[in-house]
């Protein structure tokens, strides 16, 4: 229940889901211990001391600032990533196991467009693919990429032949945004974490 981000062969952080599921076909609890409010620096992986916990990548040439959430990180009523916007991220993933049900498709991508809405920024989902679908849960491959609440890009549900979803984003649209929106502004007092800026 962790994400690794990696960049030529080097890890640069490893960031720990925050909200475990405990309800109908999750059980993590049982086996997974939550990342909120860790107050962990740094991990050992690899015989290498890495950054983890809260953190922002930032490529300070480009000004893009990039968070990573994990699957419940993005049902939450108050997400990682809704922290780290405040904090200056305009772009996040969000790697998902998220289990299939009628009508969910829609759900989901409904909650990645109101994440990208609320948090001017783009936000990038994909959940597990359909061959990792067992006797007890079925995924479906889901992948969707949303910029300011508008669909960018979206490999539906059980497309057996798309594996990689791109778009482009225009980061300086969303850096303008965030400036010149006065309720973002007025937000940043509410930061809720110490965020480590790792660069990239």
């Amino acid at each position: 229940n962790c994400a690794v981000v990696i960049k030529q062969k080097q890890i640069l952080g490893v960031i720990p889901k925050h909200y475990l599921p405990n309800y109908h076909e999750f059980y993590e609890k049982r086996w997974f211990h939550t990342g909120f409010k860790t107050k962990m620096k740094h991990i050992e992986l690899l015989g290498k001391e890495v950054p983890f916990g809260y953190l922002i990548f930032e490529d300070s040439d480009e000004k893009i600032r990039f968070g990573v959430e994990i699957c419940q990180d993005l049902w939450a009523a108050y997400s990682p990533s809704d922290d780290m916007s405040l904090a200056g991220a305009n772009l996040f993933f969000n790697l998902s196991a998220s289990t299939e049900r009628v009508g969910k498709p829609q759900v989901r991508k409904n909650a990645v467009l109101d994440h990208s809405r609320k948090q001017m920024a783009a936000y990038v989902y994909t959940s597990s693919g359909h061959f990792e679908s067992s006797s007890e849960v079925v995924y479906s491959g889901h992948k969707i990429i949303a910029n300011q609440g508008v669909l960018v890009s979206e490999v539906q549900s059980y497309d057996m032949d798309a594996s990689v979803l791109t778009a482009d984003i225009d980061i300086r649209a969303i850096n303008y945004q965030k400036r010149q929106d006065s309720t973002y502004r007025d937000m940043h007092m509410l930061i809720q974490n110490e965020y480590q800026f790792v660069p990239v």
